[in-house]
């Protein structure tokens, strides 16, 4: 008998058979323990040049990189490539290894956006690998459910619940790491995939800072299989999946998730149709209709990407290159036209890197950019299937003069003094997203 069991952030993470184990007590301590080590009183930073402040030098290499949050994930794309294997081939293993050792961020059934270029084409591709609607989600079903849109809100989601069934979409991102190393890699699927599934198997302990994210949110309505009302509970399946004996795992304790690795194994031996078909999309489906959802069978056998073209601009001579809608980062592009065009009126004889980040004018003309660019990004972003979304028009050269209002304000507007931030103990805001990115040469 099979199981799914879902983490409700939109972000579905599979899980089939059994739980993930705890094999040690944790022997780390962090600054959240009562007394605090003496350690956490110490002097950020210990730079002897630059920027004192920074922790960390800036990584330099010859023969590839990889980035993202966590150390191992980075290690695992980084053995890729000294296997031989090209940045496709380490973006997809770290991400897998990403789904395993920070799953509240990513995950094999979430969605994946890329933006590649290749050097001997001198040319970009991009993807949009994003998950879409399940059949019947419609707008009538959301408002019989209770959900209607609030006009004090004007987000993007407004009147949508934070979590629970009706914020998962048809999963994505397994289609997009197919899809890519089917066009791009030089390794399979087998053998990206394949790190993971070790440390899937035999464990790893939880860094300190992830540790910190690791707690479920309430995905559950006060009757599970209805839909309305959520959320008031957690999934006791996600309990079971991410949890430790019904707690949540603690800095330097090692995790199992043998259920993610059998997920992986059915990649590697049928690829993007082991996941959307047969065992899987079974479970996926029976785990939504047992929650009140409406994906089918034929949502996920139908589902597939796309490859679109970039958004760009150019700022101060450099070009640069986005996500198309339905993503949001195109919005990127129209902040730094914005403070291209307009930097130079709200700060004659001034650049932001004259300022520097020290300068609360330089926030305070980075904020305003924001400002414009968020109110266009929530008027028209939408799924470009559907509505028409006018980036050319955003992007052109005639909406970046928009500025002459909010010089009189930069002018005449006394900034408040700077105060220090002190992050709290517990996050407030809800993990959504990660990003991570590769590069090698040739």
């Amino acid at each position: 008998m099979t199981r799914l069991r879902l983490l409700s952030l939109g972000i579905v993470l599979l899980g089939i058979g059994t739980s993930a184990l705890l094999v040690a007590q944790s022997p780390v301590t962090s600054c959240d323990a009562t007394p605090q080590p003496a350690w956490c009183a110490a002097v950020t930073g210990d730079r002897s040049s630059g920027w004192l402040a920074q922790g960390r030098s800036e990584v330099m290499a010859r023969n590839g990189m990889v980035t993202t949050s966590q150390p191992l994930a980075a290690q695992v794309g980084l053995d890729i490539l000294k296997r031989g294997g090209n940045a496709i081939d380490a973006a997809v293993a770290t991400a897998a290894m990403l789904n395993l050792v920070e799953p509240m961020m990513t995950g094999v059934a979430g969605d994946l956006f890329a933006i590649i270029y290749v050097a001997k084409e001198n040319k970009l591709y991009t993807l949009n690998s994003s998950g879409k609607a399940a059949t019947g989600q419609t707008l009538a079903r959301m408002n019989s459910l209770g959900y209607n849109w609030d006009p004090k809100d004007w987000a993007p989601g407004s009147g949508m619940p934070d979590y629970g069934i009706l914020a998962v979409t048809v999963p994505a991102a397994a289609w997009g790491w197919d899809e890519v190393l089917r066009r791009f890699g030089t390794m399979t699927l087998k053998e990206t995939l394949q790190p993971a599934i070790d440390y899937a198997e035999t464990g790893f302990p939880i860094s300190e800072r992830i540790a910190a994210d690791w707690g479920l949110p309430r995905g559950l309505p006060p009757v599970p299989s209805d839909p309305r009302g959520c959320c008031t509970q957690i999934d006791p399946d996600s309990v079971a999946t991410w949890y430790v004996n019904g707690r949540r795992p603690a800095a330097g304790q090692i995790f199992r998730n043998r259920d993610l690795a059998k997920t992986f194994r059915i990649l590697q031996e049928k690829g993007r149709d082991g996941f959307y078909r047969g065992e899987i999309a079974q479970a996926i489906v029976a785990k939504s209709r047992a929650l009140g959802g409406t994906m089918t069978l034929e949502d996920l056998a139908n589902y597939s990407g796309e490859w679109v073209d970039a958004s760009t601009t150019n700022y101060h001579g450099y070009d640069v290159f986005t996500l198309p809608p339905p993503a949001q980062t195109w919005a990127t592009a129209e902040i730094l036209n914005i403070l291209e065009a307009c930097v130079p009126k709200w700060a004659p004889g001034q650049t932001l890197a004259t300022l520097g980040p020290a300068n609360p004018k330089y926030w305070h003309m980075v904020v305003e950019a924001k400002k414009l660019a968020y109110k266009d990004l929530y008027a028209y972003n939408a799924d470009p299937d559907f509505a028409t979304v006018p980036v050319a028009r955003l992007l052109s050269k005639r909406m970046r003069a928009r500025c002459a209002p909010w010089s009189i304000r930069i002018a005449r507007r006394r900034p408040r003094p700077a105060r220090r931030w002190t992050p709290a103990a517990t996050p407030s805001c809800s993990p959504r997203r990660i990003a991570l990115a590769t590069w090698c040469p040739g």
